[in-house]
């Protein structure tokens, strides 16, 4: 095959990309590593230095509703006048924005200079990457500029306090993030709306049966006569994983129960609260840095809390957790399990934000291992459910 053949199936794939998840994600790799391996050093430059530039248009568009007003109208072509006539601004500045979004493939561009909406677009006009522009615009994007200068000045020290770390430089304040987000309400709005981003569109491992064993979460007769409980999601925020697992198991006996901080459970709205209780899911108030009021589970389960966390306050929820565990509990820890020479941007994107903002990090296999058996738990088995991320679910037994 020549170079002419390989650029013409790659155009083609990029106008007519797979269907299927697994092909998508294999094309998508695929054409990263090209991607890499084909740039110049100005391609290199431009993709490096100038990489904010994708998120600054991202949030002028945004404000502006560029992306609602595109997506509102599929298959349509807009001219910039046209455009700036349904959003207030300026035309030539607006011309500038447009443009910058049709490079990074946030939308389309005609040959003649129409704009009309993409596959991007249809995904950056829900709230909720709206809510995630914000968060990386007013909240993260300035821990990460200060990264640098904060591990310069510590002698370049993994950050482990976390009221010590680069969050606390950026917005001048000796709270952690969480405490500090309560007194900010903007910022609390743009994390909690773009929670449900994350983990858009993965496959929920409740429904898998490669993954899910329903030996692990099945009480037996005598635990039901004894009102057992059968999951305790810890730190479970509105539970939609409690609803995940209710919708997608629903032979499955016992209580299950979301607990939360209270400024949590109280923001919780109406229809989301019909919903768990629809399901039989309880909400209680709780602090995991506390003592687990709940004992003898039989799942105690935890999804993206640890990777919030340092070691030495890991150890402190983990600690909580073995002291209520029952002989056969098992503790779920549903987040990234890091893999060894095989780095993911995605992984690393989540890993150096975590170091910015929380003084945590996300885990290796042999991390995880550590700190459960500091813990006095012992890693019985890790599945991975999502190869693109490395999100995966940690079973850890009593040691």
């Amino acid at each position: 095959m020549d170079m002419s053949d390989l650029i013409s199936i790659l155009n083609q794939a990029a106008h007519d990309p797979p269907k299927d998840a697994e092909s998508r994600k294999q094309l998508h790799d695929a054409a990263r590593k090209l991607m890499f391996a084909a740039e110049g050093h100005h391609e290199l430059m431009h993709r490096v230095l100038f990489s904010q530039i994708p998120l600054t248009v991202s949030k002028v568009a945004a404000d502006i509703d560029v992306f609602r007003v595109l997506s509102s109208q599929p298959g349509e072509q807009h001219t910039t006048e046209k455009l700036a006539q349904a959003t207030s601004a300026d035309g030539i500045l607006l011309l500038r924005i447009l443009r910058g979004l049709a490079a990074h493939g946030l939308i389309g561009e005609t040959s003649d200079g129409s704009w009309y909406a993409n596959a991007a677009t249809e995904v950056f006009a829900t709230e909720m990457i709206k809510d995630g522009i914000d968060q990386n615009q007013m909240t993260l994007g300035p821990c990460h500029q200060a990264l640098p200068t904060f591990l310069r000045e510590t002698k370049y020290r993994n950050p482990t306090n976390n009221t010590h770390i680069p969050f606390n430089v950026a917005f001048n304040t000796c709270e952690p993030v969480f405490t500090w987000l309560q007194h900010h309400p903007a910022n609390l709005k743009a994390m909690i709306g773009t929670m449900p981003a994350q983990r858009s569109g993965q496959a929920n491992w409740f429904a898998e049966p490669t993954i899910f064993n329903p030996a692990d979460f099945t009480l037996s007769q005598s635990d039901m006569e004894a009102g057992r409980v059968l999951m305790v999601d810890v730190g479970g925020g509105g539970g939609q994983q409690s609803l995940a697992l209710r919708t997608a198991r629903p032979q499955l006996g016992g209580k299950v129960l979301v607990q939360d901080l209270p400024w949590v459970v109280s923001s919780l709205d109406s229809a989301q609260a019909q919903r768990l209780k629809d399901h039989e899911i309880e909400v209680q108030t709780a602090d995991f840095t506390q003592p687990q009021a709940v004992e003898g589970a039989k799942v105690y389960y935890m999804r993206n809390i640890l990777h919030d966390w340092p070691d030495a306050e890991c150890l402190v929820i983990l600690r909580h957790l073995r002291q209520a565990m029952s002989d056969d509990s098992v503790v779920v820890i549903d987040e990234m399990v890091v893999r060894k020479g095989a780095s993911s941007h995605k992984q690393v994107n989540y890993d150096i934000c975590m170091m910015a903002v929380l003084a945590s990090m996300e885990r290796t296999e042999e991390q995880w291992g550590v700190l459960l058996g500091e813990a006095g738990l012992r890693v019985r088995e890790a599945r991975e459910y999502d190869a693109g991320s490395g999100d995966s679910v940690v079973f850890a037994a009593k040691a």
